[in-house]
């Protein structure tokens, strides 16, 4: 996203001249987008037979993965033609090739309305990023990335969002890349086992569930990159666990409130992933925004995921170097603070299945993990992105991103969201 190194232009420019409280000003307004999302798009798909319904493959991703004509130089990754077979069918004959992709800005879908035209982004508002102000000078490019990186949150979203992250966080300059103050990532679970090695999840153990899908080899580097090269401060992170495979739990629950799905929960527990154990490594952040999604009662292990991210990644720098290389999920806190989590649930059932919930949807669980035990209450809730507050119950609304809407396809789903602060 930064244009080429910057052009030393005139020492003495008027915009230089400025004192540095308006330029600052300036800079904010050309470059503080607030959200900058960023998403996955391809370069190029091999041409396979046709299906034998009339629809090219090479069809259906250039309209499902758009690329912008304008993104050049920048690092593409390639994907199995099979790992897109669930959505887009293709002969066996056919698996073994690659389609190739790179990253892109794109619009922001969860603020702004989308439009479509035959499928296709239809939508003129593709958003301004400014950065032609990095080429102005040297003083100028120093200046303004702190803002442009500091001041936005990046946030990577759609499919193949782990090797998308990798490819656009690699591709920063250092001086660059550690001004990244905030992202906001989502991983997808599955408990399905990878059936070979063009579609590897991770970890690639056998037998061991849940695996985080569509890792590949970039996880780990991911992980390592946002742990060395990166002082953010802010990490948003969704969990979405919505494999069709079971998971040692009942596929259509009967849950109509949430202590039902408690009680559930408490007698088939999930453990940690241990695919969690890479982003452990991620330190001395101010705040972890966490959202679970999935289609099973899965709040106290949300619980259990909170209080593990708050003790390993919401310590201070004397605390990191204290334990530089401990990332096991059994660690322990001696502070009581740290053993409560609060949680704001929604049981977000579709209209026709509401009667079911005769406590309402939306409650406030304060869990102590300490003496395993919660306390909770009925509210109301606001939901956005990766954040959720109370309202009162006339001011109720709920914005739930078309991504999720097209994941659930009209499921009965649970959705737990924990806002975490350094102490």
């Amino acid at each position: 996203m930064d244009s080429g190194y910057p052009l030393d232009l005139a020492q003495t420019s008027p915009f230089l001249a400025l004192p540095w409280e308006i330029r600052g000003m300036i800079y904010e307004e050309l470059l503080d987008h607030g959200v900058i999302d960023i998403s996955a798009g391809v370069t190029y798909v091999p041409d396979l037979e046709e299906r034998g319904d009339g629809v090219e493959f090479k069809d259906d991703m250039y309209i499902s993965y758009p690329l912008r004509p304008e993104c050049y130089n920048r690092s593409q990754w390639s994907i199995p033609t099979q790992d897109f077979e669930v959505a887009f069918p293709i002969l066996p004959s056919a698996r073994d090739s690659l389609v190739d992709m790179t990253y892109q800005t794109t619009p922001n879908a969860y603020t702004t309305e989308r439009w479509w035209n035959d499928g296709l982004y239809d939508d003129p508002r593709w958003p301004e990023l400014n950065i032609y102000v990095f080429q102005l000078s040297k003083q100028i490019y120093v200046e303004a990335r702190e803002f442009f990186y500091g001041r936005n949150i990046f946030r990577f979203v759609h499919d193949f969002r782990i090797p998308t992250a990798l490819h656009f966080l690699r591709d920063r300059p250092s001086d660059s890349r550690v001004c990244i103050r905030s992202i906001e990532i989502a991983f997808m679970e599955d408990a399905g086992p990878a059936t070979d090695n063009s579609h590897p999840n991770h970890p690639i153990v056998e037998g061991e569930l849940p695996k985080l899908c569509f890792a590949y080899s970039y996880y780990e580097e991911l992980c390592k990159l946002m742990a060395t090269s990166l002082q953010i401060i802010y990490f948003g992170i969704t969990i979405e666990t919505f494999s069709s495979v079971s998971m040692n739990l009942d596929w259509d629950l009967p849950v109509k409130t949430v202590k039902e799905a408690l009680e559930y929960e408490e007698r088939t527990p999930l453990s940690l992933p241990r695919w969690l154990h890479p982003l452990l490594k991620i330190r001395c952040l101010q705040v972890v925004a966490l959202k679970s999604t999935s289609y099973w009662p899965l709040i106290r292990r949300h619980a259990r995921l909170a209080k593990t991210l708050r003790e390993h990644m919401l310590i201070s720098h004397d605390e990191a170097q204290k334990t530089p290389g401990s990332t096991s999920l059994s660690r322990t806190s001696s502070s009581k603070e740290n053993s409560i989590v609060d949680i704001l649930v929604r049981l977000d059932y579709p209209p026709d299945c509401l009667a079911e919930c005769p406590e309402g949807t939306d409650f406030a669980i304060r869990f102590d993990l300490d003496i395993g035990q919660c306390e909770l209450r009925v509210c109301a809730l606001k939901l956005g992105y990766m954040d959720a507050m109370e309202v009162e119950r006339e001011d109720e609304s709920s914005s739930n991103t078309l991504e999720l809407e097209e994941i659930m396809e009209g499921q009965k789903h649970i959705l737990c969201y924990s806002k975490l602060y350094r102490t």
